[in-house]
């Protein structure tokens, strides 16, 4: 039994982690994880309010019935109980999976530091460690760090039937961290050294912390050449980039994490400062939040909090609740119109570059689609894998998956859904239909190669369409069925050269010589473009602003 308890698990994912033999008995296993399990299950109880009982009984001193265990061992059990699986479960479910996850990975952190103070300027054979880096919040350390918390912590979740995309979290940390070195102001190495003088005024963890190896620890951050070293240990891990780097990358970064949409509401009991500085209240992007306070948009300043004795102004930035749900979700919805604006480079980069694979695309319908004579035309074509995927991922150049269907009493289910298959797949039919695709390119890619007078390298724009997808609306009687509608035009410079490299043809998009395109037509193209505006981001306001910073750096949105 014990060869199948949670810690053996845990102590052979680690053990193969950091090449040590794998254990065959739990004394084996509990040497090799020492106290982490442990600092998980209180993380845990922290986050998800879990009973005193309920963490004896996970590490071991209790069993389910409240008597004392003899053995003492941590996991022994080979699953945890249903009662308890569904605390953490619901717990860690209340608001957001991955906003728990990484408050509980920050409170085991914090545990962590607190137990192993004597870890700081530890010397050991005669040499330093090196190790002060590991004294900060969770969002300094980098992402390998955090995975060594999240090994001890993630079979626990797999055991209360919590599954987790390890990627999409690494997504949410890395902009729950550039979130906090905005919101802290850490932009330069002097910031980070004014972050860790302040000791546990920046990091509570520290207050009161001791170490056999120099005393009281906020006492050693006093210390010039200390705080020093541990800054540069810290930058060796973790990037500290300048408002502007920052910006850049924000704008034109593909992580979708930061589109999730939050809250942003402004607290104040003083009429002074609100005319002063502007008030918030209204759903904002994770992205918008960064760009607030490095480009100063969406509104001009991002303020914390300012506030005396008597009076306060507070922003204050959370999750919606209630009401403020389904506006959050419309907001969400808005995102990619103002995306499509922001990313055009990183639509290039995508549709340039990267798998040239092509296959066929082709949509199905089951037998209520079928029928539906409102939704999309069905694609049926040779397309490239990167094409696809950008249909796929951001409606970009064909209308992905169309939409759901919902009945009075059934469950969603899907009508519309495109797919690509390899041309090993594919009917004798679809693969002639590929051939004569690859010839044309071929025959294009030939005539770029041997030109000479340079008219495939003047610049040109093609035009991606970007498709919109309005979700059916349901009633007790009857179902709307959805529909997608090219909601704009996505409009990339490019020489026809570029595209016959990334084997795209012109007339794909309608390539046309910059030349011909006026002042006029693009003016008339961004007054088509009617991006959402909300009371906490102009969209139109925010790209005019970005524009005016970025005029000098060679930042362009034809």
């Amino acid at each position: 039994m014990e060869n199948d308890s949670i810690e053996m698990k845990i102590a052979k994912i680690a053990a193969k982690n950091w090449g040590n033999p794998e254990p065959t008995t739990i004394e084996e296993a509990t040497k090799i994880t020492g106290k982490s399990e442990i600092a998980s299950i209180q993380g845990i109880a922290k986050v998800v309010s879990l009973e005193e009982f309920d963490v004896d009984v996970l590490i071991g001193t209790m069993d389910e019935d409240g008597n004392l265990a003899l053995d003492g061992q941590i996991y022994t059990q080979d699953i945890i109980s249903k009662d308890i699986a569904s605390k953490i479960s619901k717990g860690i479910f209340r608001e957001d999976k991955f906003d728990s996850i990484l408050q509980i990975l920050s409170t085991i952190h914090d545990e962590w530091v607190k137990n192993n103070s004597d870890n700081f300027l530890r010397v050991k054979d005669g040499k330093r460690r090196e190790k002060e880096r590991q004294f900060v919040p969770l969002e300094l350390l980098d992402w390998k760090e955090v995975e060594n918390d999240l090994l001890f912590l993630k079979p626990i979740l797999e055991a209360s039937g919590i599954e987790l995309d390890e990627n999409q979290l690494k997504d949410r940390f890395e902009v729950v961290q550039q979130e906090f070195l905005t919101r802290k102001g850490i932009y330069t190495h002097k910031d980070l050294v004014g972050f860790l003088e302040r000791g546990a005024r920046s990091y509570p963890a520290l207050n009161g912390l001791e170490t056999k190896f120099g005393g009281n620890i906020e006492d050693l951050l006093k210390n010039p050449k200390i705080v020093e070293e541990m800054a540069k240990q810290i930058e060796g891990r973790v990037k500290i980039k300048s408002k502007e780097q920052i910006t850049q990358d924000i704008l034109t970064s593909n992580n979708p994490e930061l589109d999730d949409v939050l809250w942003a509401e402004t607290s104040v009991d003083n009429v002074e400062y609100s005319e002063r500085f502007p008030k918030i209240d209204g759903p904002i992007s994770r992205r918008e939040i960064i760009l607030s306070r490095t480009a100063g948009v969406p509104y001009p300043t991002y303020i914390d909090i300012i506030g005396d004795h008597d009076h306060e102004y507070k922003n204050e930035i959370r999750r919606p609740t209630g009401s403020e749900k389904d506006i959050a979700k419309k907001y969400k919805d808005s995102i990619e119109d103002r995306k499509k604006v922001i990313d055009i480079e990183m639509i290039k980069k995508e549709l340039l570059s990267g798998n040239s694979e092509v296959g066929f695309v082709y949509t199905e319908m089951d037998e209520n689609g079928s029928k539906q004579e409102d939704l999309a035309e069905p694609v049926s074509m040779p397309m490239s894998k990167k094409m696809f995927e950008l249909g796929k991922q951001k409606g970009i150049g064909f209308p992905s998956d169309i939409g759901h269907v919902q009945g009075q009493y059934d469950p969603k289910t899907l009508v519309y859904e495109t797919s690509f298959i390899s041309f090993e797949e594919c009917s004798e039919k679809q693969k002639n239909e590929i051939k004569k695709r690859n010839a044309k390119v071929n025959k294009f890619q030939q005539k770029v190669l041997e030109s000479k007078d340079g008219r495939y390298d003047k610049k040109g724009y093609i035009s991606i369409p970007m498709y919109k997808t309005n979700d059916g609306d349901s009633d007790f009687k009857y179902t709307n069925y959805p529909k997608a509608t090219i909601e704009d035009y996505i409009k990339i410079e490019v020489t026809q050269r570029e595209l016959a490299e990334a084997g795209i043809l012109p007339e794909d998009f309608k390539w046309q010589e910059k030349a011909l395109v006026s002042k006029k037509d693009i003016a008339q193209l961004d007054n088509e473009q009617n991006l959402t505006t909300t009371e906490v981001g102009k969209a139109k306001g925010l790209i005019a602003k970005l524009r005016e910073i970025f005029k000098d750096k060679g930042e362009k949105n034809d």
